[in-house]
């Protein structure tokens, strides 16, 4: 059973990181340096910035994947 899902893990992700990488690409440059304007740190971007963005995108790659 563990090697089952093992195997279906290393399948899956591969497709779910490349679908959700895609969609943290698409963030408008602009949010971005919008967000560094106002002092944001890397992570505070990357958090309240891009991730509230690109979730549709990364929702949808999980998605695609559990229909398979």
């Amino acid at each position: 059973m563990l090697s089952s899902i093992v195997v279906l893990i290393f399948m899956i992700a591969p497709t779910i990181i490349s679908l959700s990488v895609d969609a943290l690409k698409s963030v408008p440059h602009s949010l971005k340096e919008t967000g560094y304007a106002f002092g944001m740190t890397k992570f505070r971007v990357i958090y309240k910035i891009m991730l509230p963005y690109a979730r549709p995108g990364i929702i949808a790659g999980i998605k695609y994947c559990r229909k398979r």
